[in-house]
């Protein structure tokens, strides 16, 4: 029988049930530029180069971080 890896690494495990002021894990890039929304909010999109979890982070108009959220419906490549 083979093992079974996870689906995402510890460090992304870790991120998703974290607070909104967590900062990205050391396996993180950044994806392109920022995206900056109508009401002057931006979101900045994260790879992880362990497991290729992709990642929005939400930060609103007054620089207060919205934490992370997974990308839904990513094909990575």
């Amino acid at each position: 029988m083979t093992e079974q890896t996870p689906v995402i690494c510890d460090a992304c495990a870790t991120i998703a049930t974290s607070p909104g002021n967590t900062v990205p894990h050391q396996h993180l890039q950044v994806e392109g530029e920022p995206t900056v929304n109508a009401d002057g909010s931006f979101d900045t999109n994260y790879r992880c180069v362990e497991c290729n979890t992709l990642w929005v982070s939400h930060t609103d108009k007054w620089g207060c971080p919205g934490g992370f959220q997974l990308l839904p419906n990513i094909k990575s490549p």
